[in-house]
């Protein structure tokens, strides 16, 4: 029994010493600039004209924010990795929150108008955790190598009028009706959103220098997302609450690094990278505020959409 434990502890520790495990952390911080859409189709059955066609959107801006990163990852041998990434940003202004409507009707005497506001919106919260496996197919460099994640990032916002408060205008299709001017006051809306992207990438590194001496090193990739899982709250402050989700769509991430390398010490480096994403469509669930009904559901009415970009400088031992 005994010699048989310790066996089973030899080939533990044997295997442990083949895979060669070893640690490393990364700390960043940077500056982003992005916005978010959030958008209503005029149609939901694929099968009319005006199936894409926009109804309302409403972006909402992620202004100028200073961005903080933790990353761990653990090398399992020279071909093989898994990474785990903590992000969050921290608004550095206020940004505008735009909300367009298109032929929509007030009254007889205004039946067809676009409308139109914009006020100050505050982002509240901007979180994202990102885990990631990669494969080298070749150790050597340079080397492609292949990755395979899941993104998942929640983001919150308030839209308020401030003390002098904020015009909603309503545009009438026809220019000779006088347009429609309402005030607002206070708390406009207030919106959040979760986002759940697994996606599919490439990696590959060029070093300038030998990799046993301190040099630089140039890294480029490519992330695709061929599905998106978006939940979002949009709350209309005293009136509707908007409960949506969408599905589908498709989101790129293009990134680049530039690193001093330091074989024997911590790695320096600048990356730039930026996101766009699209086409994630799905329902929405209208309730009126103080209502005993439980809600209209309306399908395949609405949609999500995203960009931003950042520049971060980075140092991993």
């Amino acid at each position: 029994m005994h010699k048989r434990l310790g066996s089973t502890g030899l080939l533990l520790l044997l295997s442990v010493g083949a895979w060669s495990i070893d640690l490393h952390v990364e700390v960043s911080s940077g500056l982003l600039l992005g916005q978010v859409h959030e958008i209503v189709y005029v149609q939901g059955d694929p099968a009319q004209a005006d199936y894409n066609t926009y109804l309302s959107e409403l972006v909402w801006p992620r202004p100028l924010s200073a961005t903080l990163g933790l990353k761990g990852k653990i090398n399992w041998s020279p071909n093989l990795w898994t990474q785990l990434d903590l992000g969050g940003s921290v608004a550095l202004m206020k940004g505008t929150m735009t909300d367009s409507d298109w032929n929509v009707y007030l009254d007889a005497d205004h039946p067809l108008n676009n409308v139109f506001s914009a006020t100050d919106a505050f982002l509240l919260q901007d979180v994202s955790l990102q885990l990631e496996q990669g494969w080298a197919f070749a150790p050597e460099s340079p080397g492609l190598s292949g990755l395979l994640g899941v993104q998942v990032r929640q983001l919150a916002w308030e839209s308020w009028t401030g003390s002098q408060g904020a015009k909603q205008i309503w545009t009438p299709i026809d220019t000779t009706i006088t347009p429609v001017y309402y005030d607002l006051w206070g708390m406009v809306i207030t919106y959040r959103q979760i986002s759940v992207a697994p996606y599919l990438g490439l990696q590959d590194t060029w070093y300038l220098a030998p990799t046993d001496t301190p040099g630089w090193a140039v890294t480029g990739a490519f992330r695709l997302s061929p599905f998106l899982y978006v939940a979002s709250t949009d709350f209309h402050v005293a009136s509707k609450v908007f409960f949506d989700q969408t599905l589908g769509g498709f989101q790129l991430e293009p990134r680049v690094e530039l690193v001093w390398k330091e074989p024997r010490g911590n790695d320096w480096g600048l990356r730039l990278l930026g996101t766009y994403a699209a086409g994630a469509r799905g329902n929405d669930v209208l309730v009126y505020v103080r209502s005993s009904s439980p809600g209209t559901l309306i399908q395949n009415i609405v949609g999500s959409a995203w960009e931003d970009c950042r520049v971060e400088l980075f140092m991993r031992n």
